[in-house]
């Protein structure tokens, strides 16, 4: 990795709801070592949420939500363990 840059695990969850087209969704944004990348990367499709939970307890990362009937999304930053939001 260079000097000054970040990996970044990117996770995208939606809760589909079949009511007006507009269901909610969030965005992680995980800063990642290259081992942790590594790690997701084997986990595959199947794992990487729970390789995503494995993750040391406590980072800062960014998370992007747009809930639903919202004009616009909101992001903040979160420093706690990772946590996948409620999705299909």
């Amino acid at each position: 990795m260079a000097a000054g840059c970040w990996l970044l695990a990117d996770r995208f969850c939606e809760t589909i709801d079949w009511s007006g087209g507009d269901d909610p969704q969030d965005s992680l944004r995980i800063p990642v070592t290259d081992d942790q990348a590594d790690a997701l990367v084997a986990a595959g499709a199947d794992g990487v949420e729970r390789a995503l939970n494995a993750l040391e307890p406590e980072r800062r990362y960014l998370v992007r939500s747009f809930p639903r009937d919202a004009a616009q999304p909101e992001a903040r930053w979160i420093h706690r363990r990772v946590w996948l939001p409620r999705h299909d």
